[in-house]
Parts: C-alpha cells; structure tokens; sequence
C-alpha cells in the first residue's frame, strides 16, 4: 500500500486507472460495483412501473397518450448487463522437476568468528525432510 501510487484495473475487456494504493483501488471497484447494480435495481422499478401504468390506462382514453408516451419511454430505457468479472489473480506456482531427498541440509565442523570473538565452533547439525 505504502509504495503503489496507481493502480490499473484490467477488468471486463477494459482498463481503468486509479490514483492512489491498493485499497484505495479495491474500495472505489467494490464502490463503483454497488452503484451499478443499485442503478440496475432502480432502472429495474421503473420498468415495472411503466409496464403496470401501460397495463392499467391503456384503455382509458383520457390516459391512452400518457400510456403512449410511457410505451415509448419503456423502448429507450436500457438496463446494462452486469458483467462477471473476468479478473486474473497472479500467482506463483513452483513444480519441482523431481521429489526432494530426505536430506535437505547437513552441516560438520560449522565455526563463526566475529571481530576476533569466536561465535560458535564445530557445530554439525542435519535438517532431514519432514523437520521444522
């Protein structure tokens, strides 16, 4: 977070940029994701509505050029498909081209000197496969 100054989201065929870190990016993509389906939602009220005001006065004379003008208004309302998000993760996936002995590391006569000081001396030690 500390060294991201920008971010570039590749998501649904396009690329948008953010300024700012990570979560910066994170919280304005889960943000924009809310208002596009609370948009959806209300486009979707208004749709029914118009449908039931059609239903109802299309009869009725006095009310049959509001349920034109409604029909018309239905036609050029869009709801926009939310798609899924087509977003890869990177990972890093290590294979090993062949089985790890049972010896991983075997150290003899290990000896560590500082400024003249002796640290340690002769310490032999092995790390076996299943040890922690």
């Amino acid at each position: 977070d500390t060294v991201c100054t920008h971010v570039a989201d590749v998501d649904r065929s396009k690329i948008t940029i953010y300024t700012g870190n990570y979560t910066f990016w994170y919280e304005s993509s889960q943000l924009a994701a809310r208002q596009q389906s609370d948009k959806n939602k209300k486009m979707e009220e208004k749709r029914k509505d118009l449908l039931d005001f059609i239903a109802r006065f299309s009869a009725n004379a006095s009310k049959s050029k509001q349920a034109t003008s409604r029909k018309k208004a239905l036609e050029k309302l869009v709801i926009e498909d939310i798609k899924p998000s087509n977003r890869r993760y990177p990972g890093i996936i290590f294979k090993p081209e062949r089985q790890v002995g049972n010896d991983i590391l075997k150290v003899e006569k290990l000896s560590a000197y500082h400024e003249g000081n002796t640290l340690f001396e002769d310490v032999s030690f092995d790390i076996g496969r299943t040890d922690k």
